[in-house]
């Protein structure tokens, strides 16, 4: 009886794993990637020098978020008449629609975003790709003080749709 048990018990297993075998599905993968060694571009894409007296610096990214994800297939295509692959959780909690932050994705550096099965992106060809970022998370290094005296410090900055709020 105690042979039969095993039997039993091993034949299950070997039908329960062999039904269990893993389909690899070709995806379409969003992840961020910050390089502070980029050149800076302006509302358009193109490069852009820094203006004369002007400062800036390469903030160091911890993590971000996206609110919207779209390819479009010229740079005509009107918002959202593209292929949309994702669009954040909003709420209208607060009155107008807004995004809903608390079931936000954040993703680090090389971290992945968004993974989408290509049986499911509408095939064609895309010219661009449009991304709406919902949050930012980064460092910068400030200086305070006079030209006799000076502080480096560092802080993490957050930012809202807009909003930023130093850490």
């Amino acid at each position: 009886m105690q042979k039969f048990a095993i039997l039993c018990m091993l034949s299950c297993s070997i039908l329960f794993f062999a039904g269990c075998k893993k389909e690899k599905t070709p995806k379409l993968i969003f992840k961020f990637k910050f390089d502070p060694t980029l050149q800076r571009l302006n509302n358009f894409g193109q490069p852009a020098a820094m203006p004369s007296g002007h400062a800036g610096q390469n903030p160091d990214f911890n993590k971000m978020s996206a609110h919207y994800i779209e390819l479009a297939t010229g740079p005509l295509t009107p918002l959202g008449s593209g292929t949309v692959l994702y669009h954040a959780p909003e709420t209208n909690a607060g009155g107008a629609t807004a995004i809903d932050f608390s079931k936000a994705v954040l993703a680090g550096n090389n971290e992945m975003f968004y993974e989408v099965p290509l049986s499911e992106v509408t095939p064609g060809d895309y010219e661009y790709l449009r991304v709406s970022l919902a949050y930012q998370n980064f460092d910068v290094k400030t200086l305070s003080g006079y030209h006799y005296f000076r502080l480096q410090h560092s802080g993490r900055i957050s930012g809202h749709g807009g909003q930023l709020c130093g850490l």
